[in-house]
């Protein structure tokens, strides 16, 4: 199981979806995006370093 902070960020939201995650609550109240395969962990922060690339290359 894999796990990230929770974000706001709508953008962020969509492609936890998209990747197959989910919101999720930890023991102590923390809400997390969790995800139960690397597969889909990875396919998440690859469209969030891609988005990251996308906007540094745009205002550069």
């Amino acid at each position: 199981m894999y796990q990230v902070p929770f974000s706001e960020d709508t953008k962020d939201q969509i492609r936890l979806q998209e990747s197959g995650g989910y919101i999720a609550f930890k023991a102590n109240g923390a809400i997390v995006f969790q995800f139960d395969s690397r597969e889909s962990y990875q396919k998440y922060m690859e469209g969030k370093n891609n988005e990251k690339n996308t906007f540094a290359t745009a205002h550069y």
